[in-house]
């Protein structure tokens, strides 16, 4: 939470504090790693085959890290306010997380489809 009168932007939980900038990397990294988690690990595998053979939109959602992102993003999002963290504006918080989670996993996913 942020205390009345800091003006570091500082999150205060106990005796530690979090930098604005420390949780919102924290928070495009954990979007990353549910997209990864969602659209490659071989653990959702049965899945996204499950959603592939049905043919719709589903499938198609499972396989796309912009549009997984954004509901990952929306849930750490959510996470984070109803944990009490004070999240600066959280509904700029959602689509900054989404742009950058996404763009990680597009990174990563190109990468390793090149070998």
């Amino acid at each position: 939470m942020v205390l009345p009168g800091d003006v570091r932007g500082e999150h205060h939980r106990g005796d530690t504090a979090v930098s604005d900038g420390l949780l919102f990397l924290v928070s495009v990294l954990a979007v990353y790693c549910g997209v990864r988690f969602v659209v490659k690990d071989t653990i959702t595998d049965p899945i996204r085959q499950w959603a592939n053979r049905r043919r719709g939109p589903l499938g198609e959602l499972l396989g796309c890290p912009r549009c997984v992102g954004f509901y990952v993003a929306g849930a750490v999002t959510l996470a984070l306010v109803l944990t009490e963290e004070s999240v600066p504006l959280p509904l700029l918080w959602w689509p900054a997380t989404w742009g950058g989670g996404s763009l990680l996993a597009i990174i990563d996913l190109r990468v390793s489809a090149r070998g």
